[in-house]
This record gives C-alpha cells, sequence and structure tokens, in this order.
C-alpha cells in the first residue's frame, strides 16, 4: 500500500511550477528537504514546521518520513495537474486537498514610504541583538572574519556611490556580494534577496537602482550553486519568504521579539542576512539617497 499523505502549505509559485511539469527529478536531498526540479525550477519538499519560503512545499512528515521519501523518490516522481505528486514506485502520494492544504501567497507587498523609518529601525534592532550570525556582524563593533570584512567593504563602496549620486554604479558594488560565504546559500546571495525585497516593497523596481539591482541579480545567477540561485531568481521577481513578508505587512505589524525569531529560524543565518539586505536599502531611503 502506498503512503498516502497531502501537503499542508505550498507557495502559490511552487504549486505553478507543479501543475506545469508532468515529471520531476530531484535535485538534492537533505534531513529536512528534498529539493526537486520542475521545469520551471526547482520546489522544496520540507517537514512539517519548516520556514516558509516562495519555494516550500510543506509536507507533515517528519526527518524520519523525509527520508524516506527521498529513498523512494531515486525512481522519479511525477506531478498531476492540479499539483499532486506520487513517486513513479508508487509507493509515496502526496495530494493537493481542498480545505486541507493551505495555498499562500510570495509576493512582496507595497508599503507606504512612511513606514520606512520605523521598519528600518526595527531591522537593526534584530540585527544588534542577533549575536554572532553571519552578516549580522556589520551592525556591532566586532571586526568579524574575511566574509564580513569583504561585506563591509563592498557596502561602505557602494555607499559612497550612491552619495555621489550614482545608484547604478552602488548596485553593481552590491552585486559584487553574490556568491560571497559559504553553505548552501551564501551570505551574499541572501543579503542581495533581502535587498531585492525591500526594493520591491518601496516600489523602487523602476528606479535606476532597483532596476541596476535586480536586473544584475538575473545575470549573476551561474555565480552561484542552484539552490542560491533560485532563491535569487525569485527574489528578483518580487517573491519572499514568510518572515520577510510578515516584515513588511504594515497592516498587521508583529512584535519585534516575533519578528526576530522568524529570521533567527531560517537556516544557520540566511534570515539574519537577508534582513540585513533588507536593512541596507531602507538605510538608503532614510539617507534620501532613493
Amino acid at each position: 500500500m502506498p503512503y498516502l499523505t497531502h501537503m499542508t502549505a505550498v507557495s502559490d509559485c511552487a504549486l505553478a511550477r507543479l501543475q506545469k511539469t508532468a515529471h520531476l527529478t530531484v535535485h538534492s536531498a537533505y534531513r529536512n528537504t528534498v529539493n526537486l526540479m520542475t521545469d520551471d525550477g526547482l520546489v522544496a519538499l520540507q517537514t512539517a514546521g519548516s520556514p516558509r519560503s516562495p519555494l516550500s512545499v510543506i509536507l507533515p512528515v517528519d526527518t524520519a518520513g523525509m527520508g524516506a521519501f527521498a529513498e523512494e523518490a531515486k525512481g522519479g516522481v511525477e506531478a498531476a495537474p492540479n499539483g499532486s505528486i506520487h513517486t513513479a514506485r508508487g509507493g509515496f502520494v502526496c495530494a493537493v486537498r481542498s480545505g486541507q492544504t493551505e495555498v499562500y501567497p510570495c509576493a512582496v507587498p507595497r508599503i507606504p514610504r512612511e513606514s520606512t523609518a520605523a521598519l528600518h529601525a526595527a531591522a537593526v534592532s534584530i540585527l544588534q541583538t542577533a549575536g554572532p550570525r553571519g552578516l549580522a556582524a556589520l551592525y556591532t563593533p566586532d571586526e568579524g572574519d574575511l566574509v564580513i570584512t569583504a561585506a563591509r567593504g563592498f557596502l561602505t563602496e557602494a555607499h559612497t556611490a550612491l552619495a555621489a549620486g550614482k545608484p547604478a554604479e552602488a548596485a553593481g558594488v552590491l552585486l559584487r556580494l553574490c556568491g560571497l560565504g559559504g553553505g548552501l546559500t551564501p551570505a551574499g546571495d541572501d543579503f542581495l534577496c533581502g535587498a531585492a525585497a525591500a526594493i520591491t516593497a518601496c516600489g523602487l523596481r523602476e528606479t535606476p537602482f532597483g532596476s541596476a539591482l535586480l536586473s544584475g541579480i538575473r545575470d549573476s545567477l551561474s555565480r552561484t550553486n542552484d539552490i542560491s540561485a533560485a532563491f535569487l531568481s525569485c527574489a528578483a521577481e518580487g517573491l519572499a519568504s514568510e518572515a520577510v513578508l510578515t516584515f513588511f505587512d504594515t497592516a498587521h505589524p508583529h512584535m519585534p521579539g516575533e519578528l526576530s525569531e522568524r529570521f533567527l529560524a531560517i537556516g544557520h543565518s540566511s534570515g539574519i542576512d537577508s534582513l540585513c539586505g533588507i536593512a541596507c536599502v531602507l538605510s538608503y531611503i532614510k539617507e534620501e539617497w532613493l
């Protein structure tokens, strides 16, 4: 008998990708995630309680259950027109069920410009109390490692370019962060994802700085790994993780402690690194450079 279950949550982006693809392949498998390649890019099958991203398909399984799926998926994975998936061997069926599968949006909302100062203050406060995680060291007196030193140099150079009225040049400097750092999603890539989200939220996509950064991200995907490139591609299209969407939900503001927990829950430092990118763009608005 096959193992029958249903998706508890899936992003509208991931569901659309599944609905367009009949035959999927396993790209990579980790402790709590199995990445599947669709015709339009990656989707990430994740265990219950995992942080949500534009690529997420959340299943009601634990680490052992995801491991069993990864083994079963070696024989291939197929998708139905409604987005439900099953392994070619027939041992695992994961359905999209009306009333049981939450399809959540992942588009970054627009915010009023007058909200940016308060959001910048909130981001900096979280980063200053995040501890020694990723790029958060940029907001502390600590010198940091080689990654921090390089990032600090790029940010200083970008600030100088913006202050001199050269937004496209500043964007080009920030793009040098692509691929900087280790891990599945390098710190520099996560920073750029956050910066792209802030550009979208603040209505800067068509400005010289915004358009240069977003087009540069699209042109830089080959400089990093497949998984990180998938997140960068989503960010350039105005999509973001649940933590970022919550941060920019000015109509329903959340307490700083809750926001901090959401960002800290994403990877080793990916959430914090993306928040650094958000804080950076918000600081440019505060300085009236954008």
